[in-house]
């Protein structure tokens, strides 16, 4: 099987392909059966996935159709995607890129994969994350499946945060007023970004996809609210200000981390120079505070499809060993390709000149930037606690987050109570999320 090293997108036009609605059955000819398979966006990798997988077949042909946003209605390329679905003239397999969002594929438009899974006797759900496929489920309904992901997580020394898997928002502010006077909860921490890293990136947290309810008045989320208050409207850096010293020296208290690799833990420790830290995660997030996020691709069978045995075998080969195991972007979904890249991260590798090869560095601005060789077992171990722990994913669309975070900054600005501004995000995220509904 040919295999594409990553998943690359947006770089190149894909440029004059055929464009077919829906499914099209062999006809009395002998032509091929042909599915349309939609991007959002260029997305090299599936014409070259697809343009191999067509010489594979006899009785398939695949053709990609390019989704983009309208300029004259404004629509994004996801909504126009979602209104040819639901009125019949839409793809047959839809692939979603970094910014896929749960409301992208609600409204019936999408099959449940699950049924396609559990018939295929080649296919084995147990050699993958489940936890993070499950992740991705709404109404119990396996509608999309990611290809990598990545995740997101908060860290800070055990000695400040503690030993417990996650914390509350009440545990937050506790353990940041000890610090005393001076202390920040991390660099450039003013109203707006405290609010914007906690709050709207874990928001699916108040979100129930599958029946539409919201909790944004509850007690956690006003909590959020008023944390975030504390804090400055500007922030003025120092012109000294040292990103490592601030952490290593307890000036910072919290440390936000996207693991999207191998590497990041030893990275970590490096930053804190082997002091035990503790990944406490986001306030109010079940499991260990980590919070799940889209890779490169999150594709699904649409209900418009008519042969969806044959799209699965094709959504099929980017969840197969041999593909995943060339991940290096974002996690692979497939246990056994991840374990691969933990035995091989824990390997030193040698320049021509015998120098030891760096492989993942942290940069940080004016300063020297920290680099590792390879990782230790616990540092791997630590990579799969943090995957197998998270439980909650962030898939929020730009407008649901944008009304999150107006309404905060009126309550930021001194122009209503916390308890009032939850009250009106409540209202009208209920409002959107009712209309997307699964």
């Amino acid at each position: 099987m040919k295999i594409w090293k990553k998943a690359i997108y947006g770089l190149c036009l894909l440029g004059s392909i055929g464009i077919l609605s829906g499914c099209e059955k062999e006809n009395s000819t002998g032509e091929k059966t042909t599915l349309t398979v939609g991007t959002i966006g260029d997305m090299p990798e599936i014409q070259k996935q697809a343009e191999w997988f067509n010489t594979t077949q006899d009785a398939i042909q695949l053709e990609i159709k390019v989704y983009e946003g309208d300029s004259v209605s404004g629509m994004k390329a996801e909504d126009v995607a979602k209104m040819e679905i639901a009125t019949g003239k839409g793809t047959d397999i839809m692939v979603y890129d970094y910014w896929y969002a749960q409301s992208s594929v609600s409204g019936g438009i999408m099959q449940d994969l699950d049924i396609y899974m559990d018939q295929d006797e080649t296919f084995q759900k147990d050699d993958y994350f489940t936890n993070i496929l499950d992740a991705y489920k709404m109404a119990d309904k396996q509608y999309v499946v990611p290809i990598s992901f990545r995740i997101s997580t908060y860290v800070g020394k055990e000695k400040l945060v503690g030993k417990e898997e996650n914390w509350t928002v009440k545990e937050l502010t506790e353990c940041f007023d000890s610090l005393g006077e001076g202390a920040v909860l991390f660099p450039g921490d003013v109203n707006t970004v405290v609010f914007s890293y906690l709050a709207t990136n874990s928001a699916d947290n108040y979100i129930n996809w599958g029946t539409g309810e919201c909790s944004f008045d509850g007690e956690s989320f006003i909590q959020l609210l008023e944390f975030a208050n504390r804090f400055p409207d500007t922030f003025v850096y120092d012109e000294d200000l040292s990103l490592q010293k601030a952490f290593r020296e307890e000036q910072a208290l919290l440390y936000p981390v996207s693991v999207s690799d191998v590497y990041r833990t030893a990275l970590v420790n490096c930053m804190f120079e082997n002091e035990p830290v503790n990944y406490i995660g986001y306030p109010g997030v079940e499991g260990n505070g980590g919070i799940i996020a889209n890779g490169s691709m999150v594709m699904g069978i649409t209900t418009n499809c008519k042969e969806p045995e044959m799209a699965w075998q094709f959504v099929k080969t980017f969840l197969e060993e041999e593909y995943q195991d060339q991940i290096r972007e974002y996690l692979p979904i497939h246990r056994g390709s991840l374990d691969k890249w933990l035995k091989e991260a824990q390997e030193i590798e040698y320049k021509e000149n015998g120098e030891e090869k760096i492989k993942a560095e942290t940069l940080f601005d004016g300063e020297e930037s920290l680099g590792v060789t390879l990782i230790t077992a616990e540092d791997a171990k630590q990579v799969l606690e943090l995957i197998e722990n998270a439980t909650t994913l962030s898939a929020i669309d730009d407008e649901l987050r944008n009304i999150i975070f107006e309404e905060a900054t009126v309550y930021f600005a001194g122009d209503r109570k916390a308890e009032e501004t939850a009250k009106i995000i409540q209202n009208r995220a209920k409002v959107y999320v009712g209309e997307r509904v699964y």
